[in-house]
């Protein structure tokens, strides 16, 4: 029987959610709130998409966010021929 190795790797993807307000942007820090929300929720949206349907399950590694920038890396056991779709988010 011939079985694929499963390897690890490392994954990070980001996401632009917003920038730092300033003092003219206070008003308006409720709609970028609901920016940042629909932002994250497309990422983590993609990144499942693309694991479920290789039956595999995300496993984060870290979150942060600089800068508005959303940051998350997360480790994948997976074979060769596998890896290369994970790519694909």
């Amino acid at each position: 029987m011939d079985v694929e190795r499963q390897l690890p790797m490392l994954y990070e993807v980001r996401a632009q959610v917003g920038e730092l307000p300033g003092k003219t942007e206070v008003a308006s820090l409720h709609f970028e709130g609901e920016q940042r929300e629909a932002a994250l929720r497309r990422m983590f949206t993609a990144i499942l998409k693309v694991l479920d349907s290789a039956g595999i399950r995300l496993h984060v590694l870290d979150r942060d966010n600089v800068a508005g920038m959303e940051r998350i890396s997360f480790s994948v056991m997976a074979t060769r021929r596998v890896h290369p779709e994970c790519l694909l988010i």
